[in-house]
């Protein structure tokens, strides 16, 4: 059997282990094509939504990462939030680029062997 190269790696907000203080939500199930984890802080911060992956040794290196995200409402982007992989916070800011749902690039991660 071939063996091909990964290409990237796929992880749903819906899949996490831990929501925190995010909700589930399937509102835009139909746009996004699945559920996606939505902050109903009513301005105020919400506990961080967490999960862990594990990733084979063959597969580490650099990867770049995408972020599916809405800017609720643009100029004021109240749904705004960061992602940090393996310890190191990525310096694109999501959900704060006046868009409806989009791929935000949040830069690229090295994944060491």
């Amino acid at each position: 059997m071939a063996t091909f190269p990964i290409l990237g790696i796929l992880v749903e907000a819906e899949a996490f282990d831990d929501y925190g203080g995010w909700v589930l939500d399937s509102q835009f199930e139909m746009e996004m094509g699945s559920p996606y984890l939505l902050a109903h802080g009513n301005g105020v911060p919400v506990a961080d939504a967490t999960t862990t992956i594990s990733i084979p040794l063959v597969d580490r290196g650099n990867y770049k990462v995408w972020v599916r995200a809405k800017d609720w409402v643009p100029g004021h982007h109240p749904g705004r939030f960061e992602v940090i992989v393996d310890d190191t916070v990525l310096e694109t800011e999501f959900g704060a680029n006046d868009m409806d749902w989009n791929w935000q690039l949040g830069g690229s991660v090295d994944l060491p062997p």
